[in-house]
């Protein structure tokens, strides 16, 4: 199951991952896998692209339709939240690729491409004070976590009170890195003014965590695969001109490591 963590929920709630079957006969009596909700990156094998998702037992590398690459702009590289179903059908639904390989198809492919960027780690308690007080300054109304990863990615949604292009970071504390504490991240919003964009239907975030597993690793002599547990704090207002974060109830929240 594909889950999620609300903020505003005390229950951690459930998402169908990819790779559940729909349960419905095709007519060929093949099965078919949906994807939802479902971060993938962009690739190329030769002249054709390819949509590559977290690990499943169907693969993890889906061609695309020069149809889907036309209609959805897609370019290699590009980070973006899938919709799409995949039928297990090696003769009718499956394509060769200038690789050799057997690729299964996207089909009814929906996909908007996401904003991404790596966690900060500030050096020390200056630097990050002045991350604290920088230009993103934004209130955040709720924000989920998908606990499904891609890589090292962290790939959130998040809701505002105001219809807008928004742009995001998220800043680690560095004092909450010694041993026996809980990492602490917290999560900024900025207004882009300057975006000729209209609002996308979802503001979908994600952040790389590279950068910091292989802090943690060298301090606390972990390796891939390990699970660690970190909290998660996002701004949600000022008063008396301090800003307000919000805790995660599901803190800490547990996270395995590639």
């Amino acid at each position: 199951m594909k889950r999620f963590y609300y903020c505003f929920l005390i229950a951690v709630c459930s998402f169908v991952l990819a790779g559940c079957s729909v349960g419905d006969d095709y007519e060929d009596a093949a099965q078919i896998i949906v994807f939802w909700d479902e971060p993938a990156f962009v690739e190329s094998v030769g002249d054709s692209i390819i949509l590559r998702t977290a690990s499943t037992p169907y693969g993890n590398k889906f061609s695309v339709s020069e149809k889907s690459v036309e209609n959805n702009l897609l370019a290699e590289n590009d980070l973006v939240w899938t919709y799409f179903r995949v039928v297990m059908d090696d003769a009718q639904y499956s394509t060769t690729l200038p690789d050799g390989k057997k690729y299964y198809r996207a089909l009814d492919l929906s996909a908007q491409k996401i904003g991404n960027k790596a966690v900060i780690i500030p050096s020390g308690q200056k630097n990050f004070d002045a991350y604290m007080i920088d230009s993103y300054s934004a209130d955040i109304d709720k924000a989920q976590l998908y606990t499904s990863t891609l890589d090292n990615l962290l790939c959130f949604e998040f809701s505002h009170t105001s219809s807008a292009v928004y742009d995001y970071e998220m800043v680690l504390d560095p004092s909450t890195m010694d041993a026996g504490a809980y990492p602490t991240f917290y999560i900024r919003a900025k207004r882009d003014e300057t975006s000729t964009s209209a609002s996308a239907a979802k503001n979908i975030f994600a952040f790389d965590m590279s950068k910091f597993v292989e802090q943690y690793n060298a301090l606390h002599s972990t390796s891939a695969g390990a699970k660690i547990r970190f909290n998660l704090k996002y701004k949600v207002g000022t008063v008396d001109g301090n800003d307000i974060y919000r805790d995660f109830l599901s803190n800490p929240i547990e996270w395995q490591f590639n």
